[in-house]
């Protein structure tokens, strides 16, 4: 995987979990940001790059469609091998992994290649687990590769239209953590432990993991509709899930609100800069 987003990650740690809940400790299960952890500069400065892209919606565009042509990436990626594909090498045998699962759509045609290199197709079982629900980038395919799990059928059409095989494609819908799908605790609990109000309806908003998109507009935009001028009180609340963004925090902790609100950094990982230290920001 890579840290592009906080969807790839989550999805990679979500595979683990099922592992360990299903196998216990039948299974060794390594997640591992490839470019960051086993290319050379300034290659594995990539995910960083990522963050600007987002930020910047017609360079972002013109890299997902400038690229999206088969003989465009796969042109690339081979120039790129050239490159990387000895420390990617090393990366991967220093696991020396049974299965390899990836979650990102830059991650097949590389460490495919290798593989091929090194006569271990037959050996190695890989496989894709593609984590966009309609719309996806045709690198997520590749022909070579074991299996592909596509959430929707909407993917597997898009799988075949790439050139994989039907034997080759599984609908699964997405990897989600083993903790979503039990039952969930009473509500009046879960929202003590948050401390949350306990009366006034919630909204939450998300942005990914890396707190993209109108987050600061949209909340704004929340605080006033979730306030009653005429009452002069709250009529609703809203959680915000920031992700790693922590200008956005830091923003949105400076805001005088007339509603309660709550800024956590990633689901279940606790609230952001804790009782709303300001010393985080400065």
């Amino acid at each position: 995987m890579s840290d592009t987003g906080g969807g790839h990650r989550a999805s990679a740690e979500a595979i683990k979990a099922a592992f360990m809940e299903e196998f216990g400790d039948d299974y060794q299960v390594f997640v591992t940001d490839l470019w960051s952890d086993h290319t050379p500069w300034p290659f594995n400065q990539l995910p960083k790059s990522y963050n600007f892209l987002v930020k910047h919606g017609s360079l972002w565009r013109m890299t997902y469609y400038g690229t999206a042509p088969r003989v465009i990436h796969q042109s690339n990626f081979a120039a790129t091998s050239t490159f990387i594909a000895r420390e990617v090498a090393k990366g991967l045998m220093k696991y020396q992994p049974d299965i390899i699962i990836s979650v990102h759509p830059l991650m097949q045609h590389v460490p495919l290649r290798i593989l091929r290199a090194k006569g271990l197709l037959e050996k190695i079982v890989f496989t894709t687990v593609v984590t966009d629900l309609s719309t996806c980038h045709p690198t997520w395919f590749h022909k070579l590769v074991t299996r592909c799990y596509c959430p929707t059928a909407e993917v597997a059409k898009r799988a075949m239209k790439a050139g994989l095989k039907q034997s080759q494609i599984k609908v699964y819908g997405l990897p989600v953590r083993p903790s979503f799908v039990k039952p969930v605790r009473p509500k009046i609990e879960l929202r003590r432990e948050l401390g949350m109000d306990q009366s006034l309806p919630a909204v939450l908003l998300m942005g990914g993991g890396e707190g993209m998109g109108p987050i600061e507009a949209t909340a704004r935009a929340l605080g006033d509709a979730l306030y009653d001028e005429n009452l002069g009180e709250p009529i609703g609340q809203v959680l915000i899930i920031c992700g790693r963004n922590k200008k956005l925090a830091c923003k949105l902790l400076s805001i005088d609100w007339k509603i309660p609100v709550q800024l956590h950094n990633l689901i279940g990982k606790g609230i952001y800069l804790q009782n709303g230290g300001m010393h985080g920001c400065l």
